[in-house]
């Protein structure tokens, strides 16, 4: 892993384990879950050095900190022929396993809204909304095989991998959609000030 400045100067590299492939940072933390391992590496923003490792469930992915249950949550795929159908919730600061919140297959991206945190299910092309105790508010059925989601002003977006669509939703409905070509896997939300 690599940081750098916002002129793309390199800052800080450190190690780590097997894949790593989701991350966020809360405060001065970075949580990263390494996809082909066991682990989640807790690291020091500024200089990358790990901190803590908790262990996890192989194939995990998707991520979102929880400030107000000081949760972090973790989704993911499953491996084999044991797909995932749960999202663990973990203490913050000491990793400890809180518990599990059942989702249907595969809630492999969350993003944690101000009152909510959005689910996909890649295995149900679905969107879960959840509030913070993991009871879902709403569902709808969204692309194939959607990986991520992200808020942007008014919007919940979603990325239907395999359907190459993005999907604009607002207020539980579908209101646009977008074809990007192929993918998407990720999404990066960019607001001008």
């Amino acid at each position: 892993m690599t940081s750098f400045d916002q002129e793309g100067n390199q800052l800080a590299t450190q190690q780590l384990g097997n894949y790593p492939m989701s991350m966020t940072s809360y405060r001065d933390k970075l949580y990263v879950i390494n996809f082909k391992d066991t682990k989640l590496s807790v690291l020091n923003m500024k200089d990358l050095t790990i901190e803590q490792e908790w262990p996890i469930q192989k194939s995990a992915h998707g991520i979102a900190v929880l400030e107000e249950t000081h949760e972090l949550w973790v989704g993911g795929h499953g491996e084999g022929s044991k797909p995932n159908s749960s999202v663990k919730k973990y203490d913050l600061t000491t990793g400890q396993l809180h518990g599990e919140i059942d989702m249907p297959l595969m809630p492999v991206g969350l993003k944690k809204t101000k009152d909510a945190v959005l689910v996909v299910s890649h295995g149900h092309n679905e969107l879960y909304v959840a509030d913070f105790d993991g009871h879902i508010l709403w569902q709808q059925e969204v692309g194939a095989n959607p990986f991520v989601v992200d808020q942007f002003k008014d919007y919940i977006v979603v990325a239907g991998y395999d359907d190459h669509t993005l999907y604009f939703i607002k207020d539980g409905q579908k209101e646009k959609t977008v074809d990007v070509g192929k993918g998407a896997f990720q999404l990066l939300v960019r607001e001008e000030q």
